[in-house]
């Protein structure tokens, strides 16, 4: 890599464009409210802003090229907001010798900053990108930057802190002094999205028709808000977010996502973990019944929540690829139906599966959770799976109805084979593309009612680990075979008496010891080593406390606190607040040595 650093360079000359105006030297960007008053829809929050009209100002302070992609760091004026100006850093990347390029503002999450990796990444597939350094944090990467080419807000809070929550005019770096969606550091960020859509724009080599948005977390409600509000944006992708507040309030009409949903005209797709605390899967059908757009997708990894893996990372480079280059066919949603005609308590999920792209295999899952609406029962929701089969031209499976006193929810992932092309020198495009359903959610008034002849048999078994699918219910970030499931909540399981045991079967070639979590709590199981299937049990006392301070066990009398706690397997586990004699935190398990174990069956011994 030959990385050529540039001194502060004008863009007069060939990099940056100071665009002059005396009109903005001395005056706000945002008018005065009118009247004085909140503004009460999201057209008098907005008004009539205009992002193109003040000039933006740009200094480029490094510039290097690397594998044909050339990598700044700049800075653009954000606007001037009681009476000094804030400016917006960014990394800025693109094919160095493209032309009429798409483009893209990447929008990064909370605790946070601008990355050049995320940048560079889209640039080798074809994009020019801005990854606007919103949060404030300094540059990690580059140490040698002055100090002017930080991010600054100037006198009003856009970066994530204590003094942006809200729209109430709780200190003086609010910008109105009533209630006002645009004290909401949310707007601030927003509108310095929209800064960076005309910095785009404005280059020579970027097709400004073609231009998206994408971001994580807090950077995915940036990305849902810049969608509705600048039509600018094509084609968006807001991942892990929103969160929705559903009322009738002020701050629910103007500010909340809620109140820009009715403005996304753009295509946009909704990549989220399953059980994210941060982007409600409802939310995200609510969201989508109140905008116009009908061009969207989703991409939803089970189990997970805030996180997920490589397999669900082609979505949002290959939405762009559709809707931007034009370059890429993307599935159509697949349709479900479910059918109770038959065994009322074995339903039947017809799916509809758009077969233009060929088919990997197609899986099910649902859940009776979807009430919990705590943070707690959100991340910990239990979706069992249910293995679609082919019958004619449509994919069927059996779902399992215990008791009509729940909703039930149910989804499909279709898992799409990529041809070898398409995979690029990065980790998101591999070998498949996971196209989501929506959620078919039904009340629990509306399940048919069952009959003696339709209750179905409980079981003791929280995981047979003979089943072949068994890795369906169970999810992992991890390299090595840790790993965790809600299994233990499935409404098929029994309730573990007072008195019962935690019996796990499992087969080690050698001597070793490993880890067993339940919610919190977490126990050593040592294992002999050897040829046979080995029986340990495991009672209430034999469990560890995560949090809890000094060296002993939280007494536990019954399972009854945390049977339905997440499950957790792996080598070892290290105790949030847990420490020895000499400080140090206690650690359960260790490295594994040899084969790894073959597990059979975990248990309720009643």
């Amino acid at each position: 890599m030959n990385i050529n650093f540039n001194n502060v360079r004008s863009l007069s000359a060939c990099i940056v464009v100071i665009l002059s105006s005396a009109m903005w030297c001395c005056g706000e960007s945002l008018p005065s409210l009118k009247d004085g008053r909140s503004p009460e829809t999201l057209a008098e929050v907005w008004g009539n802003y205009d992002p193109r009209a003040e000039p933006l100002e740009v200094t480029v302070y490094k510039e290097w090229e690397e594998d044909g992609i050339t990598c700044q760091i700049l800075r653009y004026k954000v606007g001037v907001f009681k009476g000094k100006p804030a400016w917006m850093a960014a990394t800025y990347t693109f094919p160095t010798s493209g032309k009429k390029l798409p483009a893209l503002v990447q929008l990064h999450g909370g605790g946070q900053w601008a990355s050049v990796g995320k940048c560079k990444y889209s640039s080798m597939r074809g994009y020019a990108c801005i990854s606007i350094n919103w949060g404030a944090k300094k540059f990690h990467d580059f140490t040698d930057l002055p100090a002017e080419a930080q991010t600054d807000w100037g006198a009003v809070a856009g970066a994530q802190t204590s003094e942006s929550r809200g729209i109430e005019p709780t200190n003086d770096q609010k910008l109105d002094s009533v209630p006002s969606a645009r004290n909401d550091g949310y707007f601030l960020r927003t509108l310095a999205a929209r800064r960076a859509l005309t910095f785009l724009e404005q280059q020579p080599n970027i097709d400004p028709e073609k231009l998206g948005a994408y971001g994580f977390s807090m950077g995915g409600v940036i990305t849902l808000r810049l969608a509705a509000i600048d039509k600018r944006v094509k084609a968006a992708a807001p991942s892990g977010a929103p969160p929705l507040t559903l009322e009738d309030t002020l701050n629910a009409r103007t500010s909340s996502p809620m109140a820009y949903a009715p403005e996304i005209t753009c295509p946009i797709l909704f990549p989220t973990a399953l059980n994210d605390f941060h982007g409600h899967v409802d939310d995200i059908e609510w969201i989508i019944d109140h905008m116009p757009s009908k061009t969207f997708a989703m991409c939803r990894e089970p189990h997970f929540s805030h996180k997920g893996t490589s397999t669900y990372g082609a979505a949002t480079p290959l939405w762009f690829d559709a809707h931007l280059k034009k370059t890429f066919f993307y599935p159509d949603n697949p349709e479900l139906k479910l059918d109770f005609t038959g065994d009322k308590a074995r339903p039947t999920l017809a799916i509809q599966v758009d077969e233009r792209l060929p088919v990997k295999f197609v899986d099910v899952y649902y859940t009776r959770d979807g009430l919990m609406n705590g943070f707690r029962e959100v991340i910990n929701r239990f979706w069992e799976f249910s293995e679609a089969k082919k019958t004619g031209d449509q994919y069927q499976a059996e779902l399992k109805v215990y008791g009509t006193e729940r909703p039930l929810w149910v989804y499909v992932n279709v898992h799409y084979d990529l041809p070898p092309e398409l995979a690029d020198k990065a980790r998101s495009v591999r070998d498949r593309l996971v196209v989501s359903s929506r959620l078919l959610m039904l009340e629990g008034k509306e399940l048919p009612i069952l009959g003696k002849q339709d209750v179905l048999p409980k079981t003791n078994v929280i995981q047979s680990f003979e089943d072949p699918q068994w890795k369906k219910r169970w999810f992992s970030t991890r390299a090595f075979w840790s790993t965790n499931s809600f299994c233990s909540a499935s409404p098929a399981i029994e309730v573990p008496k007072k008195g019962a045991k935690l019996v796990f079967e499992l087969q080690a070639d050698t001597p070793n010891a490993f880890v067993l979590g339940l919610g919190d709590y977490y126990a050593e199981v040592k294992v002999s080593g050897g040829p046979d299937v080995q029986r340990v049990e495991l009672s209430p006392t034999d469990f560890l406390h995560n949090y809890q301070r000094g060296a002993g066990p939280v007494a536990i009398a019954d399972w009854s606190e945390i049977y339905r706690g997440k499950l957790y397997l792996g080598p070892s586990f290290a105790f949030k607040k847990m420490k020895d004699m000499d400080g140090r935190t206690v650690v359960v398990g260790g490295d594994w040595n040899g084969k790894l174990p073959a597990f059979k069956r975990l248990y309720w011994s009643n």
